[in-house]
């Protein structure tokens, strides 16, 4: 999964909907300024595709057609059914008729590493989605995306939480998807590797004690701030170090009264914390 140095802030993962204010406010891009004041807002499908929703352009309308006229006719579900229902095949090969599985609901899980397939994943979002879900309501299901990119609060992000965050609504897409729980778009970068917010004493100690025959100044500077963020858990058996939240040593990093503040602590945390324990862990 991909990562920035900022999660914006929402209280539940966006299940992305056909609004078009909500697609504007949320994921189109600046195209350019021609010489005013005024902002040119253009989405990225919209320059690949031009302004014709998909459902309107060749193969579509033939698809949703389809899909309307098998609604009502549904064929038993067989085990034998479960690799096709995997890859995305929902109708029958032969004359279109629906498998009944017991669920209504395809939800998945949308993975990618945010800054190189920044355009990738609008696009997927403003011009695939809407269509996904039209042809699903056609079909008597309900597609739903878990797009974490609004689903991450600053506090979680500051208490490490993000792993388990994304894990467990991975969890409920392959709990509750009929089929296909997860998308992913792959380019050139590996996105966010964190180390484990809770190392076994013996483990850490050992690698900090490695650290220290290095002599370097990163190595040092590593060390310095393992000593400083992992406190030791002595209760937990066995012991071990536990990450300490963000916010305990940067206050700023969730407080957003202030963005310059903000901005300041994010990049403190990610650039100056983070990052050097993370090349040395």
């Amino acid at each position: 999964m991909g990562c920035a140095a900022s999660f914006p802030q929402q209280t539940e993962p966006l299940e992305t909907c056909e609004d078009e204010e909500d697609l504007d406010d949320r994921r189109r891009l600046s195209a350019a300024r021609r010489g005013t004041d005024t902002e040119v807002i253009i989405a990225p499908g919209q320059l690949i595709f031009g302004n014709v929703p998909r459902q309107q352009r060749d193969g579509s309308e033939q698809l949703l057609y389809t899909a309307e006229q098998a609604q009502g006719r549904r064929l038993p579900f067989h085990p034998s059914d479960s690799l096709p229902l995997l890859t995305g095949e929902c109708l029958s090969s032969d004359n279109g008729v629906l498998k009944f599985v017991g669920k209504s609901v395809m939800r998945s899980f949308f993975s990618s590493t945010f800054t190189d397939t920044e355009w990738e994943r609008n696009v997927f979002l403003d011009d695939c989605v809407p269509f996904l879900r039209l042809l699903a309501r056609k079909l008597g299901l309900d597609f739903q995306v878990s797009e974490m990119r609004w689903g991450i609060q600053d506090v979680t992000s500051s208490e490490h939480k993000v792993v388990k965050v994304c894990r467990e609504e991975l969890q409920r897409c392959l709990r509750e998807s009929i089929g296909v729980s997860f998308i992913g778009i792959l380019s050139e970068k590996y996105g966010y590797r964190p180390f484990p917010a809770v190392i076994d004493q013996t483990l850490l100690s050992s690698l900090r004690q490695q650290l220290l025959c290095f002599e370097d100044e990163e190595a040092m500077k590593a060390v310095q701030l393992i000593d400083e963020w992992f406190e030791l858990d002595t209760n937990a058996i066995p012991a071990v170090f536990r990450l300490q939240p963000v916010h305990s040593k940067i206050p700023a990093y969730i407080d957003k009264r202030n963005d310059a503040l903000h901005a300041e602590a994010q990049a403190e945390w990610w650039n100056q914390c983070f990052e050097p324990m993370q090349a040395q862990l």
